[in-house]
């Protein structure tokens, strides 16, 4: 345990909680309660729950704990910061009076308030302030701590924030009615009734102690609980209750199973203890071979160099299966080593036993001399980790992130300038993390696990869905710290990157360790040999093919002036000749050896194939693999005529669509069930009172105010129970906004009215089913409160529930993130939905009683009018309380309210002018949003537009018949100088591709948004041929899924959408299920998929339904490059079969142009090049490039002298790899200069070559880097 590490805990803590406005609920929330408790005499009906409201004044705090906390897990938070060297004792504690304080300001306001508003009213202070305030401080402010406890004890045993807050509140809030149950003389009486509730729930606690100090509720039960119960024994009763809930939470911490295993034994505090699979003392390994390896191919070390990190039969077993098997290796210092592997192979596990995650089965693991098994506290402040998802506080600043992770490393903070210079945010480390860029964002990562002076480093694909420009960024990152004497452990999907950046390279598969080397001994055990690309006019595979008949054609990377054929190593020696015959026929050559991507995707390939012969059923995709003429045509004949036809709209259809998928995140969300639950948990226990409850004084001499008051009872339970109940109607459309999946879907064609139908028919049999159920449970008990006023209380609740489900989707757009949503909404639909309305009815009601003149009598009934036409809680309340014959009764027990109406049916009346009011403001939201803007900008220039811009936008301006046409467009966000897009002007032909490329911030997602319309235009104008949008489909950046949705649910959702229906809807999700590869995938809950396979399922959906115009922002980041490849081949498919238009961004520039049959070049929000990809590097090429992997003995200067003797205007590229030379020069004759390297090969002075003409990769970052230089000189930053 450390000081500085706890408070460094608490700092960042309150930094969010004041940032993100937390702090301002802790002090608002009890400021409400305060009020209406002050105000108990002029809202006397409400008094029955007053020792409710009085025990949730500081639930809000507590809850907000319990949430962050489980957030912590669930983010991976607590993981990091434990692997960095935090504490637990640390982190607990700072916690835990994070907690403290936070409920310390929320007591202060709640107590302060509460005296400032009694001066206000002038209360009787003798009796209210002496004998009954002062009582009650001590145990309340126990009761507070014991809240922020009783959170610590949920948070142990849960690990989804989202479920967290549901489940606090259902114990919290349920457990809170048994206050209630004291208005039954059997339970007041019962002292073993106190104890046990008051134990399990310090609500009820706190709730009976306001009982019995303010003398509140009925009569007789006052008195009862006055004999039975002990107030200070009850003080005494909440201290037992804050050391039990601490106790009880750090015990359940302790042994609670998480996702990485279990930490302790039940009975560890007798000292009885799991049985160690290692022996201590084993794991420090007698025989230190230094290059010893459990890989089936493998390279040995060319140097001598002692390791650092030794693993020795490393296993994990799952289930009796083995997830990683008797894995040994061994990693050196100054070295980066990339462990490489498809989805399933173990990479995650090994990294995750490596850094103490998780425990291993058996093995040996020792870093720098240190035991693993007995020093992982010793190596973990060795340690640093970049996570795969940033793990970061996305309201703290560059510079209090690097300060925190300082001060758990309990390290120097002058590193952290070195640190920020080193990774290049120097002029960002005031920014907080939400006004960062992605690329920005994993610097920070990259940062925070190069603080203390970090040996150990994993890093775990750092430079995910980052652009070409940024990646190389990082690398230059890399390359400086590898030179520091740490050991680096790297995992990528960029193959590309491991072949710059790491010296050794190990492949898992199934568990095993396949391959250890050198990536070009990679690529010579598994790579097939050269690939070489033909560059020619209207080229033709007869045209080459009595040439290269040793060549196999690879059609995937072919255009109509591009073909691309694979060359084995074993006819290498026809090389020279081919080069010199084609040459000859005035053909463009390039030829490169096999990079490490097609040496991984051969071993993919291979696996699957075992995997497939294995499996007696085979997805059409492994039966259609063949890439002959014959095979395709047989492919297209064998396509369902449901993928080929076009959408229809239907409503039923789209109704049913929303309603099954309503239906399924609904029973399968154990949040929603237990919001479901919550009403009639409190509707029974309200039931319950208003049967049994006994009356004493004049109430038992006035059965009409007797009949009022358990109407009261029911009436307020119902508001408490569906304010509460409100999370299962507002967290889906807030969800489905987040994620764009709504806008998604609406892009896919479905209407607004489709959308909010279905989804309010489910809605509203579900709540219609808790009304059923109060209604039976009311019959069963023979209740009079209900049987006597049947049909006005199905009425009412009928009304109710059209205007409180519709009034919770209009406020679900107030919100854009599901998790502060269910923060914050049940607390604001209860304390701002009811108590507001009744805080200022009954102050304006007391101003109006202290001096009745007519402007109070005027803001009285102002303020109801208000509220009638506003707050739907408001309307049920009184509509409930005001049924007929209770006029009488309810004037006396109001004490003289001015209400502006006493008959129920105005409150129905308006309850259902409330339905209609609300669903009109959602239809007019929702079509303000899907406008689209045909304001041209007056101030546009087209001085800077470089010629093919200027003169594809010209093409546009002047008309043209393409199905997508985009007329200078601008875009500019809110609080921005600069615009997001610049004059965005293209066409985009039936049938075509078209690629966009560019860095992060350059607005390639903003293009697609406005594009799609999810996003309004500045200026300009979008033109799609189809109008109607169930034309179009469209895949976005992230993933848009439902994840407790199985992938088929996901495409009979979406294929719905498109009109399909019976057989040809079956055919239709069938066939893309095979056609992506998701078949064996199809009854698997999304949320469980691999990652590459959620990407699969997003394209699959924006295919299915026979979409004319497809729309792909950056589908394959984060995917494996086996999957990107199925995705680009599922594309390609597609498009031929339909003859649909594609618009896609990527960060993968080789699939862009391989795949487009137009592509621009997007910086600074504007197009800088737009063309075919052929003609784009024809323009902007800079002449060859020639790489080359020299032996040992040979310096980069000998090499290039002796290229300079024949060679002319050589320029050296700088290059990070070891023994490998690459040079620049404009011109060259393709064959003279390959003779040349040849002969080179065969004299043994370079081992390797390629030849090949500037690349698009080149152009991009030569732009990219010019248009950086530029921002600079301007001070313009790009987000």
């Amino acid at each position: 345990m450390s000081s500085k590490q706890i408070k460094a805990m608490i700092i960042k803590n309150f930094k969010i909680s004041f940032r993100n406005g937390e702090l301002y609920q802790d002090i608002v929330i009890p400021v409400f309660v305060a009020c209406m408790l002050s105000l108990k005499e002029q809202l006397s009906a409400l008094n029955q729950i007053l020792p409710l409201l009085y025990s949730f004044a500081v639930l809000p705090t507590a809850r907000s704990i319990m949430v962050h906390l489980v957030e912590e897990k669930s983010k991976k938070y607590k993981e990091l910061q434990g692997i960095m060297g935090l504490n637990q004792s640390s982190y607990k504690i700072g916690w835990l009076l994070t907690g403290y304080l936070r409920m310390t300001l929320a007591l202060i306001a709640f107590f302060l308030f509460q005296i400032i508003f009694n001066s206000l009213i002038q209360l009787d202070w003798d009796f209210y302030y002496i004998n009954s305030f002062a009582q009650l401080m001590w145990p309340y402010i126990v009761y507070g701590y014991a809240s922020i406890n009783q959170s610590f004890l949920f948070a142990s045993v849960m690990n989804e924030s989202r479920i967290a807050g549901e489940v606090a509140t259902f114990f919290c809030v349920g457990f809170s009615f048994f206050i209630f149950l004291t208005f039954i003389e059997q339970a007041a009486t019962s002292i073993l009734f106190y104890i046990l509730v008051g134990l399990m729930s310090p609500q009820c606690n706190i709730g009976f102690e306001y009982i019995t100090a303010l003398q509140v509720g009925v009569n007789r039960v006052v008195i009862l609980i006055n004999e039975t119960y002990d107030l200070q024994a009850s003080g005494y009763q909440l201290i037992v209750t804050l050391f039990l809930y601490l106790f009880l939470a750090l015990y359940f911490d302790q042994i609670i199973p998480n996702e990485y295993g279990i930490s302790q034994h039940p009975l560890f505090l007798l000292g009885i203890n799991y049985k160690e699979n290692v022996k201590k003392g084993e794991c420090l390994l007698s025989e230190r071979q230094k290059d010893a390896t459990s890989a089936h191919y493998y390279e040995n070390m060319r140097e001598n160099l002692e390791p650092s990190i030794y693993v020795d039969n490393l296993t994990k077993s799952f289930n009796n299966k083995n997830v990683v098997n008797n894995l040994t290796l061994r990693l050196y210092e100054k070295q980066i080593f990339c462990l490489l592997g498809h989805n399933g192979a173990g990479k995650t596990t090994t990294i995750s036993m490596l850094t103490g995650l998780i425990n291993k089965s058996k093995g040996k693991i020792q870093m720098y001399d240190m035991n693993f098994d007995t020093q992982l506290k010793e190596i973990r402040n060795h340690i640093g980790l970049c996570t795969q998802q940033d793990c970061l506080y996305e309201y703290l600043t560059v510079r209090e992130h690097l300060n925190f992770f300082a001060e758990i490393k309990q390290s120097n903070k002058s590193e952290i300038d070195e640190i920020l210079e080193k990774t290049e945010l120097k002029n960002e480390m005031n920014q907080i993390v939400q006004t960062l860029s992605k690329g920005s964002q994993r610097k920070l990562s990259l940062a925070i696990s190069l603080i203390g002076n970090s040996k150990i480093i994993f890093l775990d694909e750092p430079t995910s869905g980052m652009d070409a420009f940024s990646r190389r960024q990082i690398w230059n990152i890399l390359q400086k710290i590898k030179q520091e004497e740490r050991t680096i452990i790297l995992t990528t999907h960029h193959l590309d990157e491991a072949e710059i950046l790491a010296d050794r390279i190990g492949i898992m598969q199934r568990g095993e360790l396949l391959a250890k080397g050198s990536c070009d001994f990679i690529k010579k055990t598994f790579g097939e040999g050269y690939t070489l690309n033909l560059r020619k006019e209207s080229i033709k595979y007869q045209d080459v093919s009595e040439i290269l008949t040793k060549g196999k054609i690879i059609p995937e990377q072919c255009h109509k002036s591009q073909l691309t054929f694979q060359i084995s190593f074993e006819h290498q020696d026809k090389l020279e000749t081919i080069c010199e015959k084609l040459e000859n026929q005035g053909i463009e050559i390039d030829l490169r050896l096999n990079t490490l991507e097609e040496a991984f995707v051969k071993i993919g390939e291979h696996e699957q194939l075992e995997l497939s012969q294995s499996n007696t059923r085979k997805s059409m995709s492994l039966q259609i693999i063949e890439n002959t003429d014959e095979g395709y045509q047989q492919f297209i004949e064998n396509v369902p005529m449901s993928v080929r036809d076009k959408p229809i709209y239907s409503l039923w259809n789209q109704c049913l669509a929303m309603f099954q998928r309503r239906f399924y995140t609904t029973i399968r969300t154990n949040t929603n069930i237990l919001a479901f639950f919550m009403p009639l948990l409190t509707i029974l226990l309200g039931l319950l009172v208003a049967k049994f409850v006994q009356f004493s004084g004049r109430l038992s001499r006035n059965d009409e105010a007797q009949l009022f008051l358990k109407i009261s009872i029911l009436a307020c339970v119902g508001v408490v129970g569906f304010t509460f109940n409100s999370t299962l109607y507002v967290t889906l459309p807030v969800l489905e906004k987040e994620c764009q999946l709504k806008e998604v879907m609406i892009c896919s064609g479905c209407r607004i009215f489709g959308y909010w139908l279905g989804t309010f028919l489910f809605d509203f049999i579900v709540y219609s089913i808790i009304i059923v159920f109060f209604l039976i449970m009311g019959a069963i008990l023979s209740l009079e409160a209900i049987t006597s006023f049947w049909w006005q209380t199905v009425l009412i609740y009928l009304c109710f529930g059209l205007s409180y489900i519709t009034c919770i989707y209009l406020c679900s757009f107030l919100f854009d993130n599901v998790a502060k949503a269910m923060k914050l909404f049940v607390f604001y639909s209860f304390f701002y939905g009811f108590c507001l309305p009744m805080v200022l009815l009954g102050l304006t009601n007391f101003l109006y009683h202290l001096d009745s003149i007519y402007f109070f009598e005027i803001l009285v009934y102002t303020f109801q009018v208000i509220f009638m036409i506003t707050y739907p809680f408001y309307n049920y309340y009184f509509a409930y309380a005001c049924m007929p014959h209770l006029t009488k009764g309810l004037k006396a027990e109001l004490g003289g309210l001015h209400l502006i109406t006493y008959e129920s049916y105005w409150y129905v009346i308006m309850l259902i002018y409330q339905f209609f009011q609300y669903s009109l403001l959602i239809y007019y939201l929702e079509r303000r949003k899907i406008q689209r803007n045909f304001k041209l900008n007056p101030d546009i220039t087209d001085k800077n537009l470089e010629d093919d811009v200027y003169q594809e936008q010209q093409k546009v301006l002047n008309g043209s018949n393409d199905i997508i046409q985009a007329i200078q467009v601008f875009k500019k966000y809110q609080n921005q100088q600069q615009f997001a897009l610049n004059n965005i002007s293209f066409g985009l032909k039936e049938g075509e591709i078209m690629g966009i490329i560019g860095p992060n911030g350059a607005g390639k997602s903003t293009l697609i948004n406005v594009l799609t319309n999810i996003s309004q235009s500045t200026y300009g104008m979008v033109k799609i041929q189809y109008a109607d949008q169930l034309h179009v489909g469209i895949c976005p950046q992230y993933d848009c899924i439902w994840e407790n949705l199985t992938v088929k649910e996901h495409l009979h959702v979406f294929s719905k959408l498109r009109g399909l229906s019976g057989q040809n809807q079956q055919e239709a999700v069938t066939y893309y299920l095979q056609n992506a590869e998701l078949y064996n995938f199809r009854n698997t809950r999304a949320g469980q998929l691999s990652g590459g396979n959620k990407r699969k399922l997003c394209v699959a959906l924006a295919l299915i339904g026979g979409s004319d115009i497809i729309f792909f922002d950056e589908p394959t980041t984060g995917v494996d490059p086996i999957s990107r490849r199925t995705l680009f081949k599922t594309l390609k498919q597609n498009v031929s079969i339909r003859n649909c238009s594609v618009v896609i961004t990527t960060h993968t520039i080789e699939e862009a142009e391989n795949l487009s049959d137009t592509l621009g070049i997007l910086i600074g929000g504007q197009f800088i090049c737009y063309g075919e990809p052929n003609y784009l590097k024809e323009k902007y090429s800079d002449g060859y490039y020639i790489s080359i992997l020299h032996n040992e003995q040979y310096e980069d200067k000998e090499i290039l002298e002796m290229l300079k003797k024949q060679l002319n205007n050589i320029n050296q590229i700088k290059e990070v790899r070891k023994n490998y030379l690459t040079i620049n020069i404009k011109i060259i004759s393709f064959h003279s200069t390959f003779k040349l390297l040849n002969q080179l090969k065969q004299q043994k002075i370079i081992q390797e070559f390629s030849i090949s003409k500037s690349s698009l990769e080149n152009i991009f970052v030569l732009f990219t880097k010019q248009q950086n230089e530029i921002n600079d000189q301007l001070g313009v930053k790009v987000e």
